[in-house]
């Protein structure tokens, strides 16, 4: 993404008419139709990543840059189209049909000018609070700004959250049902965990979302004291998750690093800055979680630090998730369905990250440090070879739950990138 440019109306226009003289060329303005807002609102942002990234799906931009208004945000796309009416239709049919549809505006232009609705014999667009002509509300000033503020406000936190608890469950599932996953509850077994299956690992799923979208709605409100908060509904989290599983810790550990992102994930979008800054607004909101392992908290991770100096799931939140950053840009490369790939991004995660849990079942030092360099060697590209693998570390007890946690993290965050930055 360019660095953003303040700029004024007159200017865009000017822009326009420059791109536009070139018959070839269509462009797309995407800005924010909150009529009576601050145009410059933390929603606004969220609007045109939003629609830039939707839009994105259907029709492919020579060029697209984010400008920065003083009548707010707002996206320039260039097309190579010779037919701005096609590019219109399509954008009246978004504007109608997706939930957010009447809070954006997608201006098309070509050599004679913005292209109106009522040259296509589209009837106007009607006011998101009243249904009347959108026009009449606003030449009249129909509603106050406190209602148009909450209603926008509202609907847009909706799409948000929904959003988020799809992209959630996908990735949660798609690691769940991956096969041949060194010991980890799949479909097909529950690994080297006796006590654990998938139909009990399933259904905490939808036990956890709702904590996992507090703990989003959490960084984006930008509340005082966020650890301390992220803490409480961690807990609340965990505390479900017992009771629903009669005790067994089936994702305690996605419960921090995930709800950690999220909250992260939450603050980034709320101060409309860029997906990059996720990883340093970790670090920063978190970087008091280092004094858990001077507090003798006596838990499983601090422990596992105090034995042997491994930051485990911690060492993630409090450094910005190294591990999910080395192989990010892989995972974005490959398709997430694809069981090899997400395999062999399991499998260097395995290598990358400190996981207590791996730790633990190792039983030393010795053999966790060993079974690191066998993963070196395996080619997880070799079904056989992984299966054999797989049996082999069931047949041993181990697991790497830490690794499956962080796969998790990546997938969602991977999905939050495409749909809101």
């Amino acid at each position: 993404m360019m660095d953003l440019i303040l700029d004024s109306r007159e200017n865009r226009h000017h822009q326009i008419q420059s791109i536009v003289s070139n018959p070839k060329h269509v462009v797309l303005i995407i800005k924010a139709n909150t009529v009576g807002l601050d145009k410059n609102t933390r929603e606004a942002y969220c609007l045109v990543r939003i629609f830039k990234n939707h839009i994105s799906q259907y029709i492919r931009f020579t060029s697209l840059q984010l400008n920065e208004s003083y009548d707010g945000p707002y996206y320039i796309g260039i097309i190579d189209s010779s037919d701005s009416t096609v590019i219109k239709r399509k954008t009246i049919e978004i504007e109608e049909q997706h939930p957010l549809g009447r809070l954006i505006d997608l201006d098309v232009y070509d050599r004679g000018g913005p292209l109106s609705r009522s040259n296509l014999a589209f009837s106007p667009r009607t006011c998101f609070l009243c249904g009347d002509i959108a026009f009449h509300c606003i030449k009249s000033r129909k509603h106050p700004e406190v209602e148009t503020m909450d209603y926008v406000r509202h609907i847009t936190m909706e799409f948000i959250t929904q959003s988020l608890q799809s992209i959630i469950k996908k990735a949660m599932e798609l690691e769940l049902n991956l096969e041949h996953k060194f010991g980890l509850v799949t479909k097909s077994s529950s690994g080297s965990h006796s006590d654990m299956n998938y139909r009990l690992m399933h259904s905490t799923i939808d036990v956890l979302i709702p904590f996992f979208i507090q703990l989003f709605e959490l960084g984006y409100q930008n509340e005082l004291n966020l650890v301390d908060s992220a803490r409480t509904i961690g807990r609340l989290a965990e505390n479900e998750m017992f009771k629903h599983t009669n005790g067994i810790n089936c994702y305690k550990g996605l419960i921090f690093v995930l709800g950690a992102t999220l909250v992260a994930v939450g603050q980034v979008l709320s101060n409309k800055q860029t997906f990059s800054m996720i990883n340093q607004t970790m670090k920063e909101i978190f970087h008091s979680v280092i004094n858990d392992f001077k507090e003798n908290l006596n838990t499983h991770g601090t422990n596992v630090y105090d034995k042997y100096g491994l930051l485990g799931a911690r060492g993630e939140v409090i450094n910005g998730l190294p591990s999910v950053q080395a192989i990010y840009d892989l995972l974005k490369r490959v398709d997430e369905t694809d069981e090899n790939s997400l395999r062999n991004i399991l499998v260097k995660l395995i290598l990358l990250c400190e996981d207590t849990t791996f730790l633990t079942r190792s039983g030393s030092w010795e053999k966790y440090l060993f079974i690191k360099d066998e993963f070196k060697s395996l080619d997880a590209d070799n079904l056989q070879d992984v299966i054999r693998f797989s049996n082999k570390c069931i047949l041993e007890g181990l697991s790497f739950g830490g690794a499956a946690d962080l796969l998790i993290t990546a997938l969602c965050l991977k999905q939050i990138e495409a749909t809101f930055f």
